[in-house]
């Protein structure tokens, strides 16, 4: 752990005796909610990511959502994440080619999941405790997921939850490939699908198509981009 000194210009911490005489348990705790403190946002950038039982939110239903909040540098927050399965209520189609890409069970998932009104109560306590105005998504090809979220919420209840001007990956990878053609280089993405990014900027996605492990790779992934423009 750092030397007091250096933790005091950081953080507002204890007087030094104080300090000294509490263990290193209550030293880390402390500095947890500091840095959860000192990086909280109003309107925080939020990794989303979802699946559906196919790509119609018209007709197919949104059945897993994860939503990853992210300090100002872009890594998560450390706060629970919102992630949880949705069992469909209504008329609602079922495609098995969704189905085999997300690996889930549709039985299971009527059996053990929450229903769309009880994970919108949730979700809402969710925000309570984060205590921020609205957030700000950001995902891989982000229009797709909003689709199906305004489908669960309702447009009135999503405008009050996320902001309008969102983040995606997909839309930034295209913005850098057409940066390269300008400045005459390479590309850095021959197509701009999340396995090729994260790839190609070396993010580990161990559960491909899970919705809490594809929304942290999004982030990891965005945060990447925003390095190789640093870089630059």
């Amino acid at each position: 752990m750092e030397k007091y000194d250096i933790l005091k210009e950081k953080y507002k911490i204890p007087p030094q005796g104080v300090w000294e005489a509490w263990d290193e348990k209550q030293k880390r705790k402390f500095l947890k909610l500091q840095n959860y403190v000192s990086t909280k946002q109003d309107y925080p950038v939020c990794a989303i990511d979802v699946e559906t039982t196919g790509l119609d939110p018209s007709k197919h239903a949104l059945i897993q959502i994860a939503i990853v909040p992210l300090d100002r540098d872009f890594y998560p927050l450390d706060v629970e994440p919102f992630y949880h399965i949705i069992a469909p209520e209504g008329n609602f189609e079922v495609t098995k080619e969704a189905m085999k890409v997300n690996g889930l069970d549709m039985e299971e998932i009527m059996l053990k999941g929450l229903s769309p009104a009880k994970a919108i109560v949730l979700l809402d306590e969710w925000i309570k405790k984060l205590q921020v105005k609205r957030l700000i998504p950001l995902g891989q090809q982000y229009s797709f997921d909003e689709g199906f979220i305004k489908t669960w919420l309702g447009d009135d209840k999503y405008g009050k939850i996320f902001a309008r001007g969102y983040r995606d990956t997909k839309t930034v990878a295209l913005f850098l490939n057409d940066l390269a053609t300008v400045k005459g280089q390479k590309k850095p993405f021959e197509r701009v699908n999340n396995k090729v990014l994260t790839s190609v900027l070396k993010v580990s996605n161990e559960k491909a198509h899970d919705a809490l492990s594809d929304a942290r790779a999004t982030a990891e992934v965005y945060r990447k981009m925003i390095e190789m423009v640093k870089k630059d």
